[in-house]
């Protein structure tokens, strides 16, 4: 019985502490130093093709509007379209001598809507809203929506965070 104790703890010292066959491959130390510089180089290279894709990861900015003038228009929507990656809401303006504008305002993505009381049936053709939105540098007709005033008189904002 001793001697059968004995001989197992020499076993398993034997197993933690021999030395590797060279012809034997185990998954985690197949090919020994050379593998583990392998995998040490790819994590670095992956790490450095992230750092270097960051730019690319970025959205476009909203520098096209003018941040520093506020318009709000009496409006008739011409269609509503809730898709990504951003919603649109195009509507017709009248001007000063009548003519009728086409418009659109941008809006962010429809998930981040959402979370501000919008669906996709939030507006609907011909319905009539006063729409609020910083307007382009460029003088096109586009504004960056900032809120809206629904036929019922609801308000939704329009920058959501």
């Amino acid at each position: 019985m001793i001697e059968t104790t004995v001989y197992r703890v020499m076993m398993s010292f034997q197993k933690r502490f021999r030395r590797r066959d060279p012809s034997r491959r185990d998954w985690f130390y197949f090919g020994g130093m050379q593998m583990r510089s392998k995998f040490i180089m790819a994590i670095v290279a992956a790490y450095c093709l992230l750092l270097l894709s960051s730019p690319v990861l970025a959205h476009h900015s909203m520098s096209i509007y003018d941040m520093s003038q506020t318009v709000t228009l009496k409006v008739k929507i011409t269609d509503f379209d809730w898709s990504n990656p951003h919603v649109q809401i195009h509507f017709d303006v009248k001007d000063d001598k009548g003519n009728v504008e086409n418009w659109l305002a941008e809006c962010p993505g429809p998930n981040r809507l959402a979370k501000g009381g919008w669906t996709k049936d939030t507006l609907k053709s011909q319905d009539e809203i006063t729409i609020t939105g910083n307007p382009t540098k460029d003088g096109s007709k586009s504004i960056r929506l900032a809120s809206v005033v629904l036929p019922n008189g609801q308000e939704l904002r329009g920058r959501i965070r």
